[in-house]
């Protein structure tokens, strides 16, 4: 099981969030998420350079996370109209 990490710019946008968001996304990065990221009926997307890794959209939020061999890095969360900037 891979274990999710925030990276320090993912956590400062976290904190911002409010609680019902923050607990939407806990919900959404649980330990079935954290076995197989791409098994799971998400809407996920691979993302296209210059960004890196892939995205999975949350209502009007975009999460936008890397997969790696021992960790899921999630390095942006946002709003969908601020996300792709």
């Amino acid at each position: 099981m891979r274990q999710v990490v925030l990276s320090s710019g993912g956590r400062q946008q976290y904190k911002k969030l409010s609680r019902d968001i923050q607990i939407l996304i806990s919900d959404t990065f649980d330990s079935t998420f954290a076995k197989d990221p791409f098994s799971q009926p998400l809407h996920l997307k691979k993302l296209k350079p210059p960004l890196s890794g892939y995205r999975v959209r949350l209502g009007e939020y975009r999460i936008m996370f890397t997969v790696e061999t021992d960790f899921i890095r999630i390095y942006r969360i946002k709003l969908r109209k601020d996300a792709y900037k």
